[in-house]
């Protein structure tokens, strides 16, 4: 996570790390859904690669089985306004299951678990690169395109209760079918003077999974405003490219299929480099649908 983002890091014991996070920091003011600022998942997560040590962090293959069992709320009645606190403190629990594999979980007030999951350590893997990407692109150029701009997008966050601010926005246009979706992604170097204090920028894997929304619409899962979907869990979470000096990015969508009646939309997703190379895979992301003042 980037320093200006962590205020303080303290060991609580040989399996617990409390983080104190700047509330105030474009990567959690930026971030508003039902007008509650929200620490994301993709924040969370980051979180994990703070407290590994650096020689374990170099060799985290994969993470599994992840839950994002309730929202991280900072404040309330946050757009345009005041913020309740200045900062926000997270439990990281990490605990060492067999050799190479951990559980953890990020708590917060109350202890109340936000997000859990598992880590494997590990070599890097063998990957055959662009797989995805060329079966997504060929999809795309075979089938009806959907194609939607900034403002549309804009627009389908802000009418669903979700405001998101620059650290949020890098998705800037997308082609979809009922099947696939490709998002042009675009991170402004600006927004954080510590890139390399990040594994994955939030701003690109939370504008990954917010290339979903082309399924959305082209589905018309979409057809009543007071519904939203919400990431619910992510079966995998491959980092095949820890580089995060580039500013543009493709998010491809794939395999996509609807359960639970509905209520669920599983998706894989695919993120590449300018230069085609795979850069993040999130296997089995699901998302959930909810009302939008649930929480």
């Amino acid at each position: 996570m980037s320093a200006e983002a962590v205020l303080a890091q303290t060991r609580l014991d040989d399996k617990t790390y409390r983080v104190s996070l700047n509330a105030n920091h474009p990567l959690i003011s930026d971030h508003v859904v039902n007008n509650a600022r929200l620490v994301s998942g993709a924040c969370q997560l980051q979180l994990l690669f703070l407290t590994i040590s650096p020689l374990a962090v170099e060799r985290i293959q994969y993470l599994s089985n992840v839950r994002f069992m309730s929202p991280c709320i900072v404040g309330e009645n946050s757009v345009g306004g005041g913020i309740a606190s200045e900062s926000v403190v997270l439990d990281v629990v990490l605990q060492k299951n067999k050799s190479q594999l951990y559980s953890f979980e990020i708590a917060g007030k109350n202890q109340r678990v936000h997000t859990k999951g598992k880590i494997q350590l590990a070599e890097k893997e063998p990957f055959q690169p662009n797989s995805s990407a060329e079966k997504c692109q060929i999809s795309l150029q075979t089938g009806e395109l959907g194609m939607r701009d900034l403002p549309w997008i804009n627009t389908f966050f802000e009418t669903r209760g979700s405001h998101y601010g620059e650290a949020y926005s890098a998705l800037r246009s997308l082609r979809f079918n009922d099947d696939h979706a490709v998002g042009q992604l675009n991170i402004s170097l600006k927004n954080s003077s510590d890139f390399s204090g990040f594994r994955v920028h939030p701003s690109l894997f939370d504008a990954a999974v917010q290339t979903a929304i082309g399924i959305i619409s082209q589905r018309g899962l979409d057809k009543s405003l007071d519904w939203i979907y919400v990431p619910f869990a992510l079966g995998k979470v491959t980092i095949v490219n820890a580089n995060v000096a580039a500013a543009n990015y493709r998010a491809l969508i794939d395999n996509v299929r609807l359960q639970a009646n509905d209520n669920m939309l599983m998706v894989d997703i695919v993120v590449v480099d300018e230069q085609q190379d795979i850069f993040l895979k999130l296997d089995n992301f699901a998302l959930m649908k909810m009302l939008k003042f649930r929480f």
